[in-house]
């Protein structure tokens, strides 16, 4: 899944499995702090 897809936060443990690796590190935000960090795929 794209990030650009993501539409509802807290975020499900579908969409997280789901999240691909990008060029570059990213975090994706789930709420009160808490966030994911996907590392690219090397």
């Amino acid at each position: 899944m794209k990030r650009q897809a993501i539409k509802r936060r807290p975020l499900a443990d579908t969409t997280l499995s789901s999240l691909e690796p990008e060029q570059a590190l990213y975090s994706e935000h789930d709420g009160n702090g808490l966030y994911f960090r996907v590392k690219p795929n090397w």
